[in-house]
Parts: C-alpha cells; structure tokens; sequence
C-alpha cells in the first residue's frame, strides 16, 4: 500500500504528460479518483498493520452529508431524474474520506517521512519547469493546446509547473512550503527563495496578475508552522 499511496501522491503531479487529451486540472481529478479506487480494492488484499480507525465526527458529518444529498435530489422538482452528473461535490467528499482512512490505517511515522523525503523532490522538479516556463524552455501544455479557441485564457501566463493553472499552481506551492523548514539547512533556504519569488512575481491566471491564494497559503502555513515549531 505504501507504493501505492506514494505513486499517487507523485503521479498526479506528472498525470498530464501521460493523459495528453485532457485539460490538465481535469487529469488531475480523474488520477486521483482511479488510484484512490484502486487502493481501495487493494485494502481488502494487503492487511492493515494497525487497528481500524475510529472518529466519531467524521461519521456523524458523512452521514448528514449523504441525508442531506438524497433530500436535496428528493425535494427539488428538477432533480427528480437523480442526475448523477450533480453529485459530483458528494463524490468527490467520498474520496476524500476513503482516502484519508487510507492513509491512517496503513502509515506509519517511518513511512509519513518516507513520502515527505520523496515529495519534496517533486517540489524540486516542479521549481525547475517553472523556471523553464519562464524563459519560454519547458511549454509542454501550451505546445499541446496552442490551437484551443480558449487557448488566450487558460494559457496567457506560462508559468504554470505540471498542473496547467498558474492561480492553482501558486496555492499547491505555498502549501508545500514546510517541506522545506523541517531542516535547516542552505537547500532548503535557497529552495524557500525560489518558491517565495515565484509566488510574488509569476503567479495568477494572468501575467502582472498575482494569485493572491499562493500568498495567503504560503503565509497561513509558514505562520503556522513556525508557532508550532516554537511551542
């Protein structure tokens, strides 16, 4: 489960070089539903080493989410045909919460710290397409979708890492930040430097337009980490 749990958190990064049709933000939602299915049937092969979880509120919130679902397609006239199309949020709700079972019940310290290691790697490589992006040097997406009629729009800056959104780009950054403030040491400041300015000054949908929800992020979590650090 391990490998699986890693592949996935890797792999969604990298998913649209391998699903070149799809929009990138789309790629995304559709690896993560497919490996989370995935590791759900692999739970009922590999045995958890640990006993299952137990969380109350999680329960008691997932249950009102699913009672207020099927009322909400009970009452209102127009979801009488049960679209599944608009369960999407549900579904999605779903996943998450298999998910996180998931990676509670067959994760342990070693192995948390395993995934951090490799996943900073990712952050590395990310940093690195950024910069070619920049110069015009790493256009992977913008080569594949060049002739789209929403091309201007979803394209005009091309800063964008693996992910093909720059506004969703700079939020996935900043959260990744304590990756690098667990060790002090100069990679990892150089690291934070190159992240910093790229969330600053070539984020947003648009070029000379910041993404705002970088900054906030980046801010909220190194803050965060930083007083829990202290306390």
């Amino acid at each position: 489960m391990i490998y699986l749990i890693l592949f996935t958190l890797i792999g969604v990064n990298i998913a649209p070089i391998f699903l070149p049709k799809f929009y990138p933000f789309a790629v995304h939602g559709y690896f993560m539903t497919l490996m989370i299915l995935i590791m759900l049937a692999w739970s009922f092969i590999e045995k958890s080493s640990k006993e299952p979880i137990v969380n109350k509120w999680i329960g008691i919130f997932y249950l009102w989410c699913v009672i207020n679902t099927l009322i909400f397609h009970a009452i209102i006239p127009e979801y009488h045909q049960y679209k599944i199309g608009d369960l999407g949020a549900f579904v999605n709700l779903t996943l998450m919460i298999i998910f996180y079972r998931i990676l509670v019940e067959y994760l342990n310290l070693n192995r948390i710290v395993l995934i951090l290691k490799a996943f900073r790697w990712v952050i590395l490589v990310t940093l690195f397409i950024c910069v070619l992006q920049n110069f015009h040097l790493g256009q992977f997406f913008i080569m594949l979708y060049k002739d789209h009629i929403q091309f201007k729009d979803y394209f005009n800056n091309p800063v964008f890492g693996f992910l093909g959104q720059p506004t969703q780009q700079a939020g996935f950054l900043a959260s990744c930040i304590p990756l690098f403030l667990y060790e002090k040491n100069r990679q990892n400041y150089l690291t934070l430097i190159l992240l910093w300015i790229i969330l600053l000054f070539f984020t947003g949908t648009s070029n000379d337009d910041l993404a705002m929800n970088g900054i906030v992020v980046g801010i909220i979590v190194t803050l965060y980490f930083l007083f829990y650090d202290l306390t």
